[in-house]
């Protein structure tokens, strides 16, 4: 039974041990994957952040300020008056086509084109900035007239600035995403610290456990040398108990034969009292010598039935001994289990 018990207490710690490495390398597992995905995340967040900085940095940014200079020149341009003719007025007819040479001389110098942007269409089958600010303003970009140059890049720096808008637009939303990137690796990291924090308590439990299990194997083995020890003890008290009865019965069947033979004798001197006083002195010496037999061999009985009552006594004593001891080892295991499951709710 003792060993039924000490084998049931193995096998519960050893399912408990088996228990807890498989939740430790559950717990492992969960870590890395965690682990991983963060590093994930933070790659998305710094590829986003890039491609903002990118975006808000880009080649529109530096064409918009072109443009803008280029709109300031035209309107210098057309601010600055022309200068009146000093020449008479019988001469205007001879000089009125090198005028306009000269004026359309003037325009030409005093306009400023508008930088030629690519003419291609975008990746995404987009028309160009320059195709859709001439289409917007009806002009063509070639042209030099200068109010068709201004209206064209009037239209030009709408467009760009509204490609700026939304362009800003969209580094918000990248913002706002890096921003819930970070707030998704800041809930990932504190799980991985509650998951470290459970990993660590799981390995107090397992150590916990560990010592448990060695410091009952040690009371067990203990314990199996105090057994194997007061079974020898038992099993000499137990010989020499058999011997002990075996010596009262041998005494036993020998004080009934003296008895049935201090009968024969009492019927012999029975019949012998009418014989003469010489015969019945030596039966009476006879029987006086028996009768000495006979209350030696009934000491001799007393003795032997209070030794065997005595033997009987130990061998009540070192039973119930043997049951108190068997019921402390189970007492043990109980409050060994209970501390164990008092130590595993907690």
């Amino acid at each position: 039974m003792i060993y039924l018990a000490s084998a049931g207490a193995d096998l519960k710690l050893g399912s408990l041990s088996k228990e807890l490495l498989k939740r430790e390398q559950e717990y492992i597992r969960i870590n890395q994957q965690l682990q991983t995905k963060t590093a994930q995340v933070v790659k998305k967040a710094e590829q986003v952040v890039k491609e903002g900085r990118h975006s808000l940095h880009g080649p529109k940014a530096d064409s918009v300020a072109a443009v803008e200079k280029s709109l300031e020149s035209v309107q210098s341009s057309r601010a600055t008056p022309s200068k009146p003719s000093t020449r008479p007025a019988s001469s205007a007819g001879k000089t009125e086509p090198s005028k306009a040479v000269l004026t359309r001389q003037d325009s030409d110098k005093g306009t400023v084109k508008p930088p030629k942007a690519p003419t291609t269409a975008t990746a995404s089958g987009r028309p160009s900035v320059d195709e859709r600010a001439s289409t917007l303003a009806r002009v063509n970009p070639e042209d030099d007239v200068p109010e068709s140059a201004a209206r064209f890049l009037k239209a030009k720096v709408k467009l760009l600035q509204e490609d700026l808008d939304r362009m800003t637009l969209e580094q918000n939303g990248k913002v706002a995403a890096v921003a819930l990137l970070e707030e998704k690796i800041k809930l990932l990291e504190e799980e991985k610290a509650k998951l470290n924090r459970s990993f660590q308590s799981l390995n107090t439990s397992l150590s916990k456990a560990q010592k448990q299990n060695d410091e009952v194997r040690r009371r067990n083995q203990s314990l199996e040398t105090e057994i194997a020890s007061m079974k020898k003890d038992l099993d000499g008290v137990n010989k020499t108990a058999k011997q002990s009865e075996s010596d009262v019965n041998t005494r036993e069947a020998r004080l009934n034969r003296a008895m049935e033979e201090v009968e024969r004798y009492k019927a012999a001197m029975a019949k012998t009292s009418s014989e003469s006083r010489d015969k019945m002195e030596a039966s009476k010496q006879t029987s006086e010598r028996l009768l000495a037999d006979v209350r030696r061999l009934e000491k001799q009985k007393t003795e032997l039935l209070s030794a065997f009552k005595k033997q009987n006594q130990l061998i009540e004593v070192l039973k119930r001994q043997r049951l108190h001891v068997e019921a402390a080892r189970a007492l043990a295991f109980t409050e060994d289990e209970f501390v164990k499951a008092l130590n595993w709710e907690v």
